[in-house]
């Protein structure tokens, strides 16, 4: 009853403050932002329900036009170069655009840059699209939806100019499709199988979940695949995270191989939610060899050919070297001692997520 008549109280102090001072609330700001941020905690659905979406937190809830770094004509080649702002339009996201050069060297264009290309639009791609576009090119185009969320380096700790904190700690903006495959084959158990969704979980927590930003599917698989939903939907957090408590255990052997063809058939598809210039990253977690490692070599090998990046984490009694051939690389690779030991690897995962 409590916290229900601090919300009440909230919303009339809001409204209240709204009709009182509507200049303010046309100016795109929150009233307050923390009575914003404890109203969406309380009611995860509040942006898109409450008409004081738009007027009293339309910060906090996205409704307004972002300020983004600007540094349109001139590239810049680290995080701290471009001290710019611009305050974008309303059809308007953060973009960053990477160049990666022959001679290694990296350079990158910042700015505001209309949804639609975001989304796919002018790069030929369309509602008919099916299949996976390859990534092998040197251009690297992000786009984002948070104020001053356009930074070279998405996980780097270094303070930019005219802000002390670009990004949240422990926030990843990564602009990825990414989809969770789950060992729950009978050596997991109920109870490691319940630790790792709660890894994904905290994964997700600090994901920035959206159609325009990071995107999540999740499938299981024992001696088949069973998918639990497609990148497209749930394309919230609060949504995503709901879903996530209502996961089932099925038990059987560990047909990793059938797991990713399924994933490279029918989740990387356009009509199930894989974008044009989204990040494509497979997270394999298993605690045992594949039913059939020829199978499973040959899948994950494919989907790097597509330009998925592979990325696996072992628990346990899990084989080292099936981990690296699944990975591709042992740097895409980790391993823990057991389901206790997961969030060790947390950050090293969210890393290479991104």
């Amino acid at each position: 009853m409590a916290s229900t008549l601090t919300i009440c109280n909230i919303l009339a102090f809001l409204a209240i403050a709204c009709l009182a001072t509507p200049v303010f609330c046309q100016l795109c700001q929150d009233l307050d932002t923390n009575g914003c941020k404890l109203l969406i905690a309380s009611k995860p659905d509040f942006c898109t329900t409450s008409p004081l979406a738009n007027t009293a937190c339309q910060r906090t809830c996205g409704n307004c036009p972002l300020t983004c770094y600007h540094c349109p004509l001139k590239p810049v080649n680290d995080s701290i170069t471009c001290t710019t702002t611009k305050h974008c339009a309303s059809s308007e996201m953060c973009m960053i655009n990477t160049l990666y050069a022959h001679d290694g060297h990296i350079e990158h264009i910042l700015s505001c840059i209309d949804r639609s290309v975001c989304d796919g639009a002018g790069f030929g791609f369309n509602s008919n699209l099916v299949g996976k576009r390859h990534q092998r090119r040197n251009l690297n185009l992000h786009c984002c939806h948070t104020d001053l969320c356009n930074v070279p380096d998405f996980t780097t700790t270094t303070q930019r100019a005219q802000v002390s904190s670009v990004t949240p700690p422990g926030f990843y903006s990564c602009h990825s499709d990414i989809v969770f495959v789950v060992d729950e084959s009978g050596s997991v158990g109920f109870a490691g199988f319940k630790k790792v969704i709660s890894f994904i979980t905290d994964i997700v927590g600090h994901l920035d979940v959206g159609t325009h930003g990071d995107q999540l599917s999740l499938l299981l698989f024992d001696n088949d695949p069973h998918l639990q939903w497609y990148l497209n939907d749930y394309t919230t957090k609060a949504d995503l995270l709901n879903a996530l408590t209502y996961v089932p255990y099925h038990n059987g052997t560990t047909n990793t191989g059938s797991a990713l063809k399924y994933v490279r058939e029918n989740v990387f598809q356009f009509k199930n939610g894989d974008r044009p210039t989204a990040k494509n990253v497979v997270v394999v977690i298993t605690d045992g060899r594949s039913s059939n490692h020829t199978a499973t070599v040959a899948e994950s090998n494919n989907l790097r050919r597509d330009g998925v990046r592979m990325v696996v984490l072992g628990v346990g009694n899990a084989v080292n070297s099936e981990l690296i051939d699944i990975a591709g690389v042992y740097a895409n690779a980790a391993k823990v001692a057991g389901y206790d030991h997961l969030p060790e690897a947390e950050s090293k995962i969210l890393k290479l997520i991104c």
